[in-house]
């Protein structure tokens, strides 16, 4: 589990340079920021809490998160940004389907993020 809790970290980090530890401050700043516990963004992500039960501040802390990390710009996915920060770890058919199938948009940019960060998670879950 942890060794998949790291590939999603680095997968939605968007940068080679940004580490777990960098992640974790980003991800416990929004969290914050958005008035969510830490725990429950990382259910949401991996699908432990029904998407039903994920709240519009839990989907904007993800969106915080994923801005500050370059992988959502302007409400977009950002498929080369992803690519490039799993290029040394993943599978790069599998970095082609994420790229793909992953590029998704919600209702706003919260959602968006949120949506993007559960089909990545599901990827690396396999």
């Amino acid at each position: 589990m942890k060794f998949f809790i790291v590939v999603i970290l680095v997968a939605i980090c968007g940068s080679a340079l940004c580490g777990e530890n960098d992640w974790e401050d980003n991800l416990k700043q929004c969290a914050d920021k958005n008035k969510v516990k830490l725990d429950e963004l990382k259910d949401a992500l991996n699908a432990k809490i029904k998407e039903a039960d994920v709240t519009n501040d839990m989907k904007c802390a993800f969106l915080c998160t994923a801005e500050k990390e370059k992988i959502i710009q302007n409400g977009a996915f950002q498929p080369q940004v992803y690519a490039e920060a799993v290029a040394a770890t993943a599978d790069k058919d599998q970095v082609a389907k994420i790229t793909s199938e992953c590029n998704l948009k919600g209702k706003d940019d919260c959602e968006t993020a949120y949506k993007v960060g559960v089909c990545i998670a599901k990827f690396h879950n396999k």
